[in-house]
């Protein structure tokens, strides 16, 4: 016993160092996708390499190797990715086997589901949740109301002229009835509105010096949008989280008497 003990604890520490040294190579190549957005320049090999990770499940099974990033994780917190529909088939090994919770780019956005008025799209969509429920993922809705991407009939009143508080209000409710609505029991979570506050703590008015960076909603029904907004989300899925996103704009601070 006093010779063996050693020599088995010695092997345990090195079995630990294997699996922590494969767990921080497979952290450092996923990092590198999410920044790159390819496979090429994160490894020594072309990108055709990437369906290996797919293979990995199986070893994985085995015990040959570390568990996914997702696994590791689980007991915590879900592993989300940011996915687009082109990302969803070109890189659906990596998301399947590291990622738990999915967020569409662009593709739940107001522009996106409802282009015109009253007339919804949501094949891209559906794509994505249908996706993950294969892979039993969860959803995050993002967004439903956004400063941008947004089309301009929302807030015309169809003869030139700005929409009036009311039909606005009306349009909201509606956009948002109908999204949610769709998605509820899929999405258990959403964006409602996105970035209505500033780095300054104060509201995103229509008065922001950049166009881009000017709200139409808070232009015609001043903040009390937002309380509507989540109104709305919460009347057609109660049960799902609702979020105000805010994204900060990070800025490099400066030492003293540096450039």
């Amino acid at each position: 016993m006093d010779v063996e003990y050693p020599a088995r604890a010695a092997l345990k520490r090195k079995r630990a160092r294997r699996r922590s040294a494969q767990l921080t190579a497979q952290t450092k190549l996923v990092g590198c996708w999410l920044l790159a957005g390819t496979w090429t320049g994160c490894t020594k090999q072309p990108a055709s390499a990437a369906p290996e990770v797919a293979a990995a499940s199986e070893a994985e099974q085995n015990g040959a190797v570390a568990p996914s990033l997702a696994q590791k994780y689980a007991g915590l917190f879900p592993i989300g990715a940011a996915v687009n529909s082109r990302t969803l088939h070109t890189h659906a090994a990596l998301l399947a086997r590291h990622f738990s919770s999915i967020t569409a780019e662009n593709e739940m956005k107001f522009e996106s589901l409802e282009q015109t008025e009253g007339n919804f799209e949501y094949a891209a969509a559906d794509e994505m949740v249908a996706f993950a429920r294969t892979h039993g993922m969860k959803v995050r809705g993002h967004n439903l109301v956004w400063h941008r991407q947004t089309p301009d009939w929302v807030f015309s009143n169809g003869s030139a002229g700005a929409a009036s508080k009311e039909l606005l209000l009306a349009r909201l409710d509606e956009h948002i009835a109908n999204v949610v609505g769709h998605f509820k029991g899929s999405v258990y979570a959403w964006d409602v509105v996105n970035e209505a506050i500033m780095d300054d703590g104060k509201y995103r008015t229509a008065d922001e010096r950049a166009p881009d960076q000017r709200s139409k909603w808070y232009g015609i029904l001043g903040s009390s949008y937002i309380a509507a907004a989540f109104r709305a989300a919460h009347a057609a899925d109660p049960d799902a989280k609702l979020v105000l996103q805010r994204v900060p704009q990070l800025r490099a601070r400066q030492a003293p008497g540096r450039l």
